[in-house]
């Protein structure tokens, strides 16, 4: 188990994770982690680890669990899934998403056969 700092410019949020997604984050497992954290001699080789894996971008899903003991309520993130964010395959998945949204224009729907509710459009605040 593995807790990391998930930050941007509206606030922060602690994050837990497990084996397999700390590996993803850090860049390698747990075993070979601790080998060079046993070989290090001080903060610089810590750093040489660590800071190429930082400001990367994931992409992954994250589960909020709600604790309350007494009269304190806390919040409990853990990282579900995580892969390494590729912004092509994000962005495509946003225009297939948007795509399945778009209104058709009804003289579209008219010429292909089938009927169009004219209510549906006007509802929406389709203008023709």
């Amino acid at each position: 188990m593995a807790t990391c700092q998930i930050s941007d410019h509206s606030d922060q949020v602690n994050l837990s994770m497990f084996r397999e997604q700390a590996a993803k984050v850090i860049g390698m497992k747990a075993d070979e982690f601790q080998i060079h954290v046993g070989q290090l001699s001080d903060d610089n080789e810590m750093n040489r680890i660590l800071v190429p894996r930082t400001f990367h971008t994931f992409a992954g899903i994250v589960r909020a669990q709600r604790n309350v003991f007494g009269d304190t309520e806390s919040v409990r993130y853990t990282l579900a899934r995580v892969e390494i964010a590729n912004p092509a395959d994000h962005a495509q998945f946003l225009l297939n998403r948007l795509s399945s949204y778009r209104l058709k224009d009804p003289a579209e729907q008219a010429l292909a056969g089938s009927t169009v509710d004219v209510t549906e459009f006007s509802d929406a605040g389709y203008r023709f």
